[in-house]
């Protein structure tokens, strides 16, 4: 019996002995399959580089050995000019040494570009020479820093277009400010669209940016008389290539917005602007201390410009006189509504002039938003107006109307 139980246990432990070999050897030869397997390719972006105008740079990578790249450089047309031009460059690898050629998409320019390539820690440095037309440049642009794929594709999506298409009331975008997401291509036939239909714009709005050209879409924002505002966006909604139109943020704040019935301020279904202006006029004056130099409502955006004049707390004895010029928007606070009205009043514009008869003396008043201007002491003019409308404010923590 004995015998037996030795043959047993000297069995099982040749079992053991060669089970262990096999599992060795299957790691073994697991390991090795997956040390032989090829590296993965990377593709790492630089989203600038640093003393190389706009340009972005995407590399695809096998471990740290650099085997593809590809360069969109976007730039003026000319020096100081707003016009931009654009070329994307597939370059060649050639160990450090990166170059290649193209044209460029709006005016056709040929563009080479010859860079070495070197790298220190997680630094890059990148020199050599870019070529534009009959112009070459000698670039060197050292510390960039790479990004993955998915870093670099969330940075250039952006915060949203602050776009809304059908809004359920004016509190975040205002009733005349519309905004038009379409493809660059599309802008021009847009603009020939808007041009009939009464509505202002800023001039920035005519340039297409490097960021807009690289996605190949573009935002153009008007400004339009609320009352027109629908008609506007539903024919810009039309143009082939606009992928969205609706309303977007202005001027104005509603920390300076007051909500108040309509019933006494509209006449046939329109507002009666001559009433209500003569309303809010009222209600400056006696907050203010001020008369009203002028008044004039603006058919195309649909604002209402007032300048109000004090005297100037300054020398007293010269008798200089302060100007304050309001930018106010009155309109129905949600989409087909017609039951409340909302007062937005821009902060105002303070200029010092001197009025007197006979000699004075000239005054130079910066321009708003400059450095060297004097500030404007108004008190709580938005609770004067408030309540000479009998109006509500908006909460902005509660995100509601309130007393």
């Amino acid at each position: 019996m004995r015998t037996v139980q030795v043959f047993a246990a000297v069995t099982a432990a040749l079992l053991v002995t060669v089970s262990s070999a096999a599992l060795a050897q299957k790691k073994g030869a697991e390991k090795e399959k997956k040390e032989a397997a090829p590296a993965a390719p990377v593709v790492r972006y630089f989203a600038s580089l640093n003393d190389i105008g706009d340009a972005v740079l995407k590399e695809t990578r096998l471990g740290s050995k650099l085997t593809a790249a590809t360069i969109d450089l976007c730039f003026p047309v000319t020096v100081g000019s707003p016009l931009h031009d654009r070329v994307v460059v597939d370059l060649k690898v050639a160990g450090d040494s990166l170059s290649g050629s193209g044209e460029t998409t709006e005016r056709k320019t040929p563009v080479a570009i010859k860079l070495t390539r070197s790298v220190a820690g997680d630094k890059f440095k990148f020199e050599g020479e870019v070529k534009i037309g009959d112009d070459t440049e000698t670039v060197s642009s050292a510390d960039n820093e790479d990004a993955s794929e998915a870093d670099y594709m969330k940075g250039i999506e952006g915060e949203g277009s602050g776009l809304q298409t059908s809004p359920t009331a004016f509190t975040e975008v205002s009733p005349d400010s519309i905004r038009i997401k379409a493809k660059v291509q599309a802008s021009a036939d847009i603009l020939q669209a808007a041009r009939a239909e009464n509505v202002a714009m800023w001039v920035t709005a005519l340039t297409t940016e490097c960021d807009e050209m690289r996605k190949g879409e573009t935002t153009i924002d008007f400004t339009v008389d609320p009352a027109r505002a629908p008609a506007v966006l539903a024919k810009l909604r039309a143009v082939p290539g606009v992928s969205a139109a609706g309303y977007t943020g202005s001027i104005f704040g509603m920390d300076r917005a007051v909500r108040f019935a309509a019933a006494d301020w509209v006449a046939d279904g329109k507002i009666d602007r001559t009433k209500l202006g003569q309303a809010i006029s009222g209600a400056l004056e006696k907050s203010l201390s001020a008369k009203t130099a002028s008044a004039t409502w603006n058919d195309t955006t649909g604002h209402l410009t007032m300048d109000l004049k004090r005297p100037s707390v300054l020398y007293p004895a010269m008798a200089l006189t302060e100007t304050l010029s309001y930018e106010i928007l009155v309109a129905f606070d949600a989409p087909g509504s017609t039951s409340d009205l909302v007062i937005w009043l821009s902060s105002p514009e303070g200029k010092t002039t001197d009025d007197a008869a006979g000699n004075k003396i000239t005054i130079n008043n910066p321009s708003g938003g400059e450095e060297g201007g004097i500030a404007v002491s108004e008190g709580d003019v938005v609770k004067a107006v408030q309540d000479a409308f009998k109006a509500t404010h908006w909460d902005g923590e509660a995100s509601k109307w309130v007393p």
